[in-house]
C-alpha cells in the first residue's frame, strides 16, 4: 500500500508543478475612457437636515447658515424652504385576541 500512495503522490506533484508553466500571464483588462455627459442647469434641489452632537435636529435654520460651493466657488442660494411637517409613519395595533382578556 505504502509504494502505491507514494506513486499517486508523485503523480500529483508532477501535475502540480508542470501547471505553473502551462498558465499564460493575464493581461489587466482594458479600462475604457468613461463617458460624460454635462448639462446646464439653472437650480437644484438639494434636501438637507442638520443634527447635533446630541443627535437631535437643529431647527430654525436659514438659508444664511448654508453655503454652496460648486468647483470652490461660492453660489447663491435662491430659494430656500424649511419643512415644518416631515412624513411621519404610525401604526396602531391592537391586541384583541382571548390572551389579553383577564380569567
Amino acid at each position: 500500500m505504502f509504494p502505491t500512495l507514494a506513486l499517486v503522490f508523485a503523480l500529483l506533484a508532477g501535475v502540480q508543478a508542470e501547471q505553473p508553466s502551462q498558465q499564460q500571464p493575464q493581461k489587466p483588462p482594458e479600462q475604457r475612457p468613461g463617458y460624460r455627459i454635462g448639462v446646464a442647469v439653472n437650480q437644484i434641489f438639494l434636501p438637507v437636515s442638520a443634527r447635533s452632537f446630541g443627535g437631535g435636529f437643529v431647527r430654525g435654520l436659514t438659508k444664511d447658515d448654508f453655503q454652496i460651493l460648486e468647483d470652490g466657488a461660492k453660489q447663491d442660494i435662491a430659494n430656500f424652504y424649511a419643512e415644518a411637517s416631515l412624513p411621519i409613519h404610525v401604526v396602531l395595533l391592537l391586541d384583541i385576541s382571548g390572551s389579553t382578556r383577564s380569567v
